[in-house]
């Protein structure tokens, strides 16, 4: 038991960042890095805790797009080039806010059209 307590703390001295997912699963980390909207960042349940402050500041900014979602979707070839002669960007309203053509080079002659993609962001309705 002593061996094993030992170990933990080595653990924990080598990854001192512990996370716990919502399924109970736990997640070890010598660091962390929090890609998400500063308001999300501050609903995290941290320990120790954000001094209030921080919390408060970070509650306080806007989240840009927060009612959009990004979506990518692919298909065998550029459609909408090879059929309908169209390529580049697309601002509309709600649902459908832009979308990008994000198709990748078209591949050497004599090879195919290539897939074609789509990326956007398409507007989600605001909890309430």
């Amino acid at each position: 038991q002593q061996q094993q307590q030992q170990q933990q703390q080595q653990q924990q001295q080598q990854y001192p960042i512990t996370a716990q997912l919502s399924d109970g699963r736990i997640i070890r980390a010598a660091v962390a890095v929090l890609c998400l909207p500063p308001r999300l960042s501050a609903a995290l349940a941290l320990s120790p805790s954000l001094p209030p402050r921080v919390s408060s500041a970070l509650n306080a900014l806007p989240t840009w797009m927060a009612d959009s979602a990004k979506v990518l979707a692919v298909y065998p070839t550029p459609f909408w080039r090879t059929e309908l002669g169209l390529n580049g960007d697309i601002a509309g309203g709600w649902p459908l806010v832009e979308v990008h053509d994000a198709s990748p080079p078209p591949p050497p002659e004599g090879e195919g059209a290539g897939l074609g993609a789509l990326f956007g962001f398409v507007g989600v309705p605001r909890g309430g």
